[in-house]
């Protein structure tokens, strides 16, 4: 009873002192039909692109975007964002992979202002093997709308692989457990469909409602890319609870609707 109620007050506390990430773009292709070319889902690409769905590129069997190469500038830009507030930050998060080393970048085209060239980047990307980066960034006066994505420079004879391509507003939060950057949950984009994704290896995870009610949890997982499907819950807020293989909890909250 004691541990319920521990649990309780630990969920409550969250909930009082948290502001889950708001999410202005999520795309991890899974719901796009296989060999779909990207533009026809509001993407523009320097060169051409088509979503995947092999595991050839060691992506856990998730589908992704191979943009194919024939020597010149490589890019990929999301659908037109205009639903943002001046001067707060914004986080592009990408994964990338490349069969043999090549230079790219998370990368925000920008519509109207000043700056320089329209664009902003992240720091260069050159590993081989699926990468994930981050880019923070601030939106300034007169600038009307802007596009997240990758860009890979001059002389490219490899294709490029993109995959999780995300832009939040990350609030932060107070709570010394919660890790919410190394491991979280993404909505598909269609009904009640989940994903647990990150950096580590995760073992189990527990779901909560708002009156600290266990609803389902999962254990012995080792997996960095689960599926969890809500579409039996009732719409409304619930509680993720993750552990990863160094027992490190990760806590989000995600409307179900």
């Amino acid at each position: 009873m004691k541990k319920n109620f521990t649990l309780i007050a630990m969920l409550m506390f969250i909930l009082t002192n948290m502001t889950a990430q708001t999410y202005l773009h999520q795309d991890n292709f899974n719901s796009a039909a296989v060999d779909a070319t990207v533009s026809s889902l509001g993407y523009t690409l320097g060169q051409v692109g088509t979503i995947q769905a092999a595991d050839a590129a060691g992506n856990n069997g998730s589908q992704f975007v191979k943009i194919t190469q024939n020597g010149a500038n490589m890019s990929l830009k999301s659908p037109a964002i205009t639903n943002f507030v001046v001067g707060k930050n914004y986080t592009l998060e990408v994964k990338t992979n490349v069969p043999s080393a090549k230079n790219r970048t998370p990368y925000v085209w920008i519509v109207g202002g000043t700056r320089p060239g329209g664009v902003l980047g992240g720091s260069i990307v050159s590993a081989i093997g699926w990468t994930k980066s981050t880019y923070t960034f601030k939106l300034l006066a007169n600038e009307t709308e802007f596009r997240v994505g990758v860009y890979s420079g001059n002389n490219n004879t490899v294709d490029l692989y993109v995959d999780d391509l995300m832009l939040y507003e990350d609030q932060g939060t107070s709570v010394s457990d919660v890790n919410v950057s190394s491991v979280k949950v993404v909505k598909n984009l269609l009904g009640g469909e989940y994903r647990i994704i990150g950096d580590e290896i995760v073992r189990s995870y527990s779901i909560y409602n708002m009156n600290g009610q266990l609803i389902m949890q999962s254990n012995n997982l080792n997996s960095q890319d689960i599926s969890v499907n809500l579409n039996n819950l009732s719409k409304g807020i619930y509680i993720f609870k993750i552990t990863d293989k160094n027992s490190q909890n990760y806590i989000q909250k995600v409307l179900n609707q």
